[in-house]
């Protein structure tokens, strides 16, 4: 099948990797053509400076949210419309309305959210999020051809968007806190090194490695993460306070029956 991926960021590249290994003919495109032509030679797939003339039968969307505007309105453009357009966001919020007009303009655009990184190489471990499908029994096989072996959970859009709250944004902010405090640590602590701290720096590595594009302000700022991290921020001051009190118990037997939930 020809196969279009917009955007050649990480999880551009993957899927660019991951559907020419399944023997897909791909073509990149980036409003950056440099960067399209250099992931194109590193991974031998063609590249494009105008995919209006590839006309292919899939698109594949991984650019940041604050681009899907101009990617939606170079696709309604087109003189022709590709079988289907594949968006692949982590948050569904802030393109519900544009995917809703792309659709109206006679663009079959299904929402998916893998939940796995660009390094992943065996999708029989992973899940992907299925979000709000509009033809139930088609997306679900496209995506089963397309991610072959991956686990599919069907979920409501805003449903989605409150899990990632809990499940990316705020484990990305506090990875990204700890390593800020950890550079003001005395360099002891990084040689006494505890299992704790272990899994924290992991977490930590996860945040830094990502590009600023995934700091998009349209995902990590809307009024829902707002309320989250406000909440957290009220229960670390809260632990704070019962610590330094000697009375941390019953924090401890409420946090551990919300983990066993």
């Amino acid at each position: 099948m020809d196969l279009l991926i917009i955007g050649c960021g990480r999880m551009g590249g993957w899927f660019a990797r991951h559907l020419k290994a399944l023997g897909h003919h791909v073509t990149l495109y980036d409003k950056n053509v440099r960067k399209a032509k250099a992931l194109s030679e590193r991974i031998s797939v063609s590249y494009t400076r105008d995919p209006a003339e590839e006309r292919p039968a899939g698109v594949v969307i991984a650019v940041p949210v604050s681009g899907y505007r101009d990617v939606f309105k170079e696709i309604s453009e087109w003189n022709f419309r590709p079988r289907w357009v594949l968006e692949v966001s982590s948050v569904k919020s802030p393109v519900m309305g544009l995917i809703r007009r792309a659709r109206r303009k006679g663009l079959n655009v299904i929402m998916i959210h893998p939940l796995f990184g660009p390094s992943t190489r065996d999708l029989r471990e992973t899940v992907t999020a299925h979000v709000g499908p509009r033809s139930r029994g088609y997306e679900r096989r496209l995506i089963r051809s397309l991610l072959p072996g991956t686990k599919i959970v069907e979920v409501d859009p805003l449903l989605h968007d409150e899990a990632m709250c809990y499940g990316l944004l705020l484990p990305h902010i506090l990875g990204l806190a700890y390593a800020l405090t950890l550079r003001d640590s005395p360099r002891v602590t990084r040689r006494l090194m505890t299992n704790s701290m272990r899994h924290a720096i992991n977490l930590s590595l996860i945040s830094v490695s990502e590009s600023p594009a995934f700091y998009d302000p349209h995902v990590f700022f809307r009024s829902s993460c707002k309320r989250v991290y406000r909440n957290f921020l009220r229960n670390l001051t809260s632990l704070t306070v019962l610590i330094t009190r000697g009375d941390v118990e019953k924090s401890l037997a409420v946090a551990r029956r919300g983990l066993v939930r």
